[in-house]
């Protein structure tokens, strides 16, 4: 799995999601890490996203830079989350009209 940093990881996410556009599926995960007994106290957010084949991953440390990339974070994610709705509507119209055209 490749660590990347904020910027980069943004960027890489993006061309992730453009690759699988009209198929495939792109997963993100989050996980906080960092407040075991032997770990510092800091906590940070380990970040993951693959599509199967490609895996990236971003540890997210507490900072002012984090507020930043949530936001780009949330943009990116509603934009392509936003795409993946309206197909599967598309699908589900299509689809119940077969069947009227179907049973008539």
């Amino acid at each position: 799995m490749v660590r990347l940093g904020p910027d980069r990881f943004i960027k890489r996410l993006s061309s992730l999601y453009e690759e699988n556009k009209d198929q495939g599926t792109v997963w993100v995960t989050m996980k906080r890490v960092g407040e075991g007994k032997k770990q510092p106290k800091e906590s940070a957010c380990l970040i993951r996203a693959t599509d199967g084949r490609k895996k990236i991953s971003c540890l997210i440390t507490s900072s002012s830079k984090s507020v930043d990339f949530e936001q780009q974070l949330n943009s990116l994610m509603g934009v392509h989350l936003f795409g993946a709705a309206t197909s599967q509507q598309k699908t589900r119209k299509q689809s119940s009209s077969y069947k009227k055209k179907k049973t008539t």
